[in-house]
């Protein structure tokens, strides 16, 4: 099952984990071009069944949308599939940015 972490423990978390952690930004690539966090790789939320190999399954997964409601998809998706270290953000990049 994943975990959350709310927006103020987000950056910290990140940046503890440091390489051991993959940030994914799982909003369509329009939205990601309007702004995203520097570390973030963009996956939107429909293309994670069909790129599950290039997600390493070694590293800590923080997941973000724009609210939190696909993050949280991505996240229980991904943690039913073998990914064990997988948190997603409550409220998403607009809760992180504000």
């Amino acid at each position: 099952m994943f975990q959350t972490l709310l927006p103020a423990e987000a950056l910290p978390f990140i940046q503890a984990q440091g390489e051991n952690c993959l940030v994914l930004d799982v909003r369509t690539p329009a939205e990601f071009e309007t702004g995203h966090l520097s570390m973030a790789k963009n996956m939107s939320v429909d293309t994670i069944p069909t790129n599950m190999d290039k997600i390493p399954t070694d590293k800590t997964l923080v997941i973000y949308c724009e609210h939190g409601s696909r993050s949280k998809l991505a996240a229980g998706f991904l943690s039913t599939r073998g990914f064990d270290k997988v948190y997603h953000v409550q409220g998403g990049y607009s809760a992180l940015v504000s």
